[in-house]
């Protein structure tokens, strides 16, 4: 799951979930399939659920990727497991406060290693405090938006396109750009696209060409 922080975690509310993971399927997939689906990877013993403060969180079981971040921005998981039987086998956790044993391995691990990264991260003042899948999911959720205008397949060639990350994966491509107008990229996008464009008329539906859009879209900013 792309979504999760280097340690396997990420906030289970499932409509959290469901934007994070089909921001392009909104339509089609609802809370209560994202609530199936989870309970499924819990008894296949994929994915642990847990709750902390009364907030739910899940942890990848076996997650293995090798930690970047010398801490998790969700709290730790470490406790002891309970199954509910009247919850259909959910699995539920209690976290034990006061304790980071997780989040010490991993600062063990990294060491020096984390702190030369931390030191070379290009991350600008403003993209601080947010990590690069929390940032992901932004963009994907503000995209999301302009289905309707322009369709699935242009949006998602514009996402993958615009997602993706440099060596360092402190920033994405769009991250990198000197200016940066959402509105008047989807429409240069839109011009040059042109499976999008094939069998469209001179002046479309909406009664605007191109370069009117384009002058419309700069005049609102």
């Amino acid at each position: 799951m792309h979504v999760a922080d280097d340690y396997g975690r990420y906030d289970a509310r499932p409509s959290v979930l469901r934007v994070a993971l089909y921001p392009l399927k909104i339509e089609k997939v609802s809370e209560s399939d994202v609530v199936k689906w989870m309970t499924e990877c819990v008894n296949a013993g994929l994915v642990r659920q847990y709750t902390v403060d009364e907030k739910n969180y899940l942890l990848i079981e076996r997650f293995g990727q090798r930690m970047r971040t010398k801490k998790s921005r969700y709290p730790d998981p470490h406790g002891v497991m309970e199954e509910s039987a009247a919850d259909g086998g959910e699995v539920q956790q209690h976290a034990a406060t006061g304790s980071n044993k997780l989040q010490n391995v991993g600062r063990e691990v990294e060491g020096k290693r984390s702190r030369r990264e931390e030191k070379v991260a290009d991350k600008p003042p403003m993209l601080k405090g947010k990590s690069l899948e929390d940032r992901e999911q932004e963009f994907y959720v503000e995209l999301a938006s302009y289905v309707q205008t322009y369709g699935k397949e242009m949006i998602r060639k514009f996402y993958d396109y615009w997602r993706e990350p440099n060596k360092s994966r402190s920033k994405m491509r769009w991250e990198q750009e000197r200016t940066w107008e959402l509105k008047l990229r989807l429409i240069k996008w839109e011009e040059r696209d042109a499976s999008f464009n094939r069998g469209k008329s001179e002046r479309p539906v909406d009664g605007l060409t191109i370069n009117e859009k384009i002058k419309a879209a700069s005049k609102a900013n």
